[in-house]
């Protein structure tokens, strides 16, 4: 079970657990900070380890300002009556400790069977009696606002694991819709061009590094994936074309010699639209993700920003599956 199912399946654990009021809040937070570090969520980590370990507090005795600004965006704020932000700072555990000792106290705190004699009894009685109800109002007013705190934060826990559940399961299910995209681009590019096929491979064997360089070659490999693929397909829509340029059903001559990819896989998209029982695919969209590759690739090998970024490395890999996937998607269709 690899991080993100672990995620996943903890989250719709304690989710049941919350709703079925099995679960202590502090143990919620705990279960909260794991799915974070489970999911690499470091900002969700950073307020769940405050949550946890207590907000710092500068010399001065306040809340550090970070930490303050964090326990206010998740509920912990609130104003006085000079209208000055104040915050909250207990911890889950010691509300409930609080909530349970307050509720304790209550039970205990009675006149019952007590008995005055003398000739101040109705006096001590009725001081008693008042300083019993006094000392029990003071453990409602103690309970009630950690009740209310102690709600805030569980919301709070509960809407982050409930969020955290409905992206990794969201995330799943797109996963095995792109999974069985790719594999049924990638037998078809093997049937077709099986050089580009491995082409293919190499993306995926560089992909999961952290390697700058190797990031950057995703980008090239991409780039000379489509072309292959494209001066292949070229023949096979095209067959024996010798011309030079190719005209568009716009009347416009286009280039599609030399180093004129694109154009070829222009006028690729353009006849085989041509051919489909249904013209219903676009190709714009296709020149489009081309575009996005070449102009990110040009960019970088001009030094503009050396480093590729994993994200920037993926975009580019889906992209080149979506762009040869939707071609012999149309392909198929003629």
């Amino acid at each position: 079970m690899d991080k993100k199912e672990e995620a996943l399946k903890l989250a719709e654990e304690v989710l049941t657990q919350i709703e079925l009021e099995q679960i202590s809040v502090s143990s919620t937070l705990l279960r909260a900070k794991r799915i974070a570090r489970l999911t690499n969520d470091l900002e969700a980590l950073e307020w769940l380890t405050y949550e946890s370990e207590g907000y710092p507090r500068a010399n001065s005795g306040k809340i550090e300002k970070k930490a303050f600004d964090i326990g206010v965006a998740f509920g912990r704020g609130s104003f006085d009556k000079d209208g000055q932000q104040r915050m909250f700072s207990d911890s889950a555990t010691k509300l409930e400790n609080e909530i349970g000792a307050s509720s304790k106290a209550m039970n205990s705190f009675t006149t019952s069977g007590v008995s005055v004699g003398g000739d101040y009894s109705a006096v001590a009685m009725s001081t008693l009696t008042n300083a019993v109800t006094a000392g029990i109002r003071n453990l409602k007013t103690i309970s009630s606002t950690a009740q209310e705190r102690l709600s805030i934060i569980k919301n709070k826990y509960y809407n982050y694991i409930l969020q955290s559940y409905i992206s990794l399961k969201f995330a799943n299910q797109v996963e095995n819709v792109f999974e069985g995209y790719r594999n049924k681009v990638t037998i078809q590019l093997a049937n077709l061009a099986p050089t580009a096929h491995k082409k293919l491979l190499t993306l995926e064997e560089n992909i999961n590094t952290n390697d700058s360089e190797k990031l950057s070659q995703v980008l090239t490999t991409c780039r000379r994936l489509l072309e292959e693929f494209t001066n292949t397909l070229f023949n096979v829509v095209l067959p024996n074309y010798a011309g030079k340029t190719f005209k568009t059903a716009s009347g416009k001559e286009i280039a599609i010699d030399g180093d004129k990819y694109k154009n070829r896989l222009s006028a690729i998209i353009e006849t085989l639209q041509n051919k489909a029982d249904k013209n219903t695919l676009s190709g714009s969209h296709i020149i489009f993700m081309v575009d996005w590759i070449d102009n990110i690739l040009n960019i970088q090998s001009k030094g503009v920003h050396s480093d590729v970024t994993k994200e920037e490395a993926s975009r580019c890999i889906i992209h080149t599956y979506i762009c040869i996937g939707d071609i012999l998607m149309l392909k198929d269709s003629e």
